[in-house]
């Protein structure tokens, strides 16, 4: 879901993905407990990528700009697994001289089905 652009400011704490190695280190299959706004669970297995880009955007918002191609990724994660992911765009970045740009947020709760042990 794409919001309307705001003269606000990004949360604090948004993340700038530059390469696949500023997510998180977790590409082992897992299973994820997605629950929607009716409260209704399901289960999902997520590797590779497309774990990471969700562990990421677990600990926080996530700048859309990426030479990564991370919408390439939230789109996955968006149609393959049924995540809900927003875009909120914001106006006049002064660090790249851009006049909008786009945050990820993570809307689904999801949780992982089991802990993992301590790596």
């Amino acid at each position: 879901m794409l919001q309307a652009t705001s003269d606000e400011h990004p949360p604090a704490g948004t993340q700038t993905i530059r390469r696949w190695l500023d997510l998180p280190d977790k590409q082992a299959p897992a299973v994820y407990i997605i629950r929607d706004d009716a409260g209704d669970e399901r289960r999902a297995t997520i590797s590779r990528n497309a774990r990471r880009l969700l562990e990421g955007l677990r600990r926080g918002p996530v700048l859309c700009a990426s030479p990564c191609r991370l919408s390439d990724m939230v789109l996955h994660l968006k149609r393959t697994h049924g995540l809900s992911i927003s875009t909120k765009m914001y106006a006049n970045d002064r660090a790249t001289d851009r006049t909008r740009y786009g945050v990820y947020f993570l809307a689904s709760d999801v949780s992982l089905a089991a802990p993992e042990a301590a790596q």
